[in-house]
């Protein structure tokens, strides 16, 4: 699936994952390929984007997470990478 983290200042993220985990409103939740549409709110925490190869870690304050089966995209206020 594709994942991308967006903030307003620029594209942090942006390519294929495996598994995307963040933490919402009401809890932490992990999205696989062909996960069911999602939106949620962003609680400040990590964002963990986990592919084949590699893990990225990220750092958000608050946002939204929308997940549609073969996307998730973060839109975050304020994101840095860890």
């Amino acid at each position: 699936m594709k994942a991308q983290i967006v903030t307003p200042e620029k594209v942090l993220f942006d390519g294929d994952a495996k598994m995307v985990v963040c933490r919402t409103t009401d809890g932490d939740v992990a999205f696989l390929d062909d996960h069911e549409p999602f939106l949620g709110m962003l609680r400040a925490g990590e964002i963990r984007i986990i592919n084949d190869t590699q893990e990225f870690a990220f750092e958000c304050t608050r946002g939204f997470v929308e997940v549609d089966g073969t996307h998730v995209r973060v839109i975050s206020d304020d994101a840095l990478a860890k």
